[in-house]
């Protein structure tokens, strides 16, 4: 009997975990058919994908820390909060990246398909209206640019206008499938009527193609996807000339470049347009990722899904991310997270972990003069434990102690000097050397379970020699710490 495969099962060439390493880059897809915006990474030889639902997810953009989701009628934006990543609760030491959402415009449903941001703002190409649009906290959109063609505005859809290139800090070509002035009126030759033109002189650059997107500016060139054909194409306007790069096997849509490569997406062919006129209809298609070499124009691997995934929309790079996270609006979490520049807190933790989850442990190191109590340290220095708890206590306990193996022994009852306390905050095993009989580098183990008990696990090693721990700066702050969880 075979065994059916999970939701968003995916397969890729050994080439892609290579790609992303050398890149020092995670790539993002969105995908409106299935709901889902998709973070990929690479971890060694294997993909580690991360999908959270959104409404119809369409255009995705990033820039610096900020990344922008347009949904069905909201654009929602992002911001990496590189200090939480780390110290995420219910998957600590996991993120280098983690994107929390900060404000959300409420734009209708106008059909919002690419979005960048530029020098004016936040640019959307609104194709309900035929129209680029500026959004803001203002109105649903301000018109700002429409084609030679379209004569008034009309929430018509008359041109399919869907994709739109940045070029220093303002929109520069974008791309339509007709030239109508009526309702839907692209639909009547919509697999070679499709246009690119240049947003400031509004002129038309180059007709007869089929169903094109994503037209983007890399290294001062123009790529774009001609869809319906499959075809990933490069242009220089100024000489009138265009020509192909590639096929992929699939329906083109969503193009970012990092580096020497092309990241395109593809979608499977709908079941209406199988035995249609479409390019494309009689081959294989797949819905993923592929990759091209773009000094070669070869394919340099890619990534197929084989369940849920059917039709991808837009594609980013994340430059410098090597394994995101991101919490959607919608969550009850993100509204007990409250951030300020530098520090970060916890309300209501419980609604938020697992009952019965056992949380991962901390990280050791130092604390340094000047830093954020709240987090976990990443480093690790021997003979000193740092423990930064999430409620901001601190403890810290110098031991020049030499150890033979260490061993533990479970603490139970009055031994347990946290027996029956409880933490709102859910505390993550560490090591500390609570009876103070000089342990080293491993001390003693408390383990914070998520419904708020703490175990307690004594280290009953023998020692070559015992020095007692010394207290330096920070000693007013363990006592104030110590009194704080009823252990002074």
């Amino acid at each position: 009997m075979t065994q059916s495969l999970q939701p968003f099962s995916s397969s890729f060439t050994s080439d892609i975990p290579d790609i992303l390493t050398e890149l020092g880059c995670s790539i993002a897809l969105t995908t409106y058919q299935a709901g889902k915006v998709i973070f990929i990474s690479a971890d060694r030889n294997a993909l580690i994908q991360l999908a959270r639902t959104f409404n119809t997810p369409m255009g995705i953009t990033h820039s610096g820390r900020r990344m922008g989701i347009v949904t069905l009628d909201e654009v929602v934006v992002f911001a990496n909060d590189s200090d939480f990543a780390w110290n995420y609760p219910k998957q600590p030491e996991t993120y280098d990246a983690f994107y929390l959402p900060r404000s959300v415009y409420y734009t209708g449903t106008i059909d919002l398909h690419d979005i960048a941001w530029g020098e004016a703002g936040l640019w959307g190409v609104n194709t309900l209206f035929s129209s680029l649009s500026l959004i803001d906290e203002e109105y649903s959109f301000t018109p700002k640019w429409t084609p030679p063609f379209i004569r008034e505005l009309q929430p018509e859809d008359r041109c399919h206008l869907n994709g739109m290139a940045m070029a220093d800090g303002a929109p520069k070509y974008v791309t339509a499938l007709g030239e109508s002035n009526h309702k839907e009126g692209w639909r009547e030759n919509k697999y070679s009527g499709g246009i690119i033109m240049e947003v400031p002189t509004k002129e038309i650059l180059f007709r007869g193609l089929s169903m094109p997107h994503s037209p983007r500016v890399i290294d001062d060139k123009l790529y774009f996807l001609n869809s319906a054909a499959g075809e990933v194409m490069a242009a220089e306007p100024e000489q009138g000339i265009v020509e192909s790069v590639n096929q992929v096997p699939g329906y083109a849509r969503g193009l970012a470049g990092y580096g020497d490569y092309l990241f395109v997406g593809t979608s499977q062919i709908r079941e209406k347009h199988q035995h249609s006129d479409m390019p494309i209809a009689k081959g294989e298609t797949f819905a993923g990722i592929v990759v091209i070499h773009r000094p070669t124009g070869r394919i340099a691997g890619s990534i197929r899904y084989h369940t849920t995934c059917k039709e991808i929309y837009d594609v980013a790079v994340l430059p410098g991310v090597i394994r995101p996270g991101i919490l959607n609006h919608t969550s009850s979490f993100h509204r007990n997270l409250l951030s300020m520049p530098g520090d970060y807190f916890y309300k209501d933790m419980e609604e938020f972990l697992p009952e019965g989850r056992d949380c991962a442990p901390v990280s050791l190191g130092v604390l340094k003069g000047g830093e954020n109590p709240n987090r976990i340290m990443e480093r690790v220095a021997k003979g000193v434990v740092t423990v930064a708890l999430l409620g901001g206590l601190i403890i810290h306990t110098p031991d020049i102690a030499n150890a033979v193996t260490p061993s533990f022994t479970e603490k139970t009852g009055a031994n347990n000097p946290f027996n029956g306390v409880t933490h709102q905050l859910n505390p993550r095993p560490t090591f500390i050397d609570i009876d103070n009989d000089s342990d080293t580098v491993n001390d003693d183990i408390f383990i914070g379970k998520s419904g708020g008990e703490i175990i307690y696990y004594n280290n009953t090693a023998t020692y070559n020699t015992t020095p007692a721990p010394t207290l330096d700066e920070w000693g007013m702050i363990i006592l104030l710490a110590m009194t704080m969880v009823g252990l002074a």
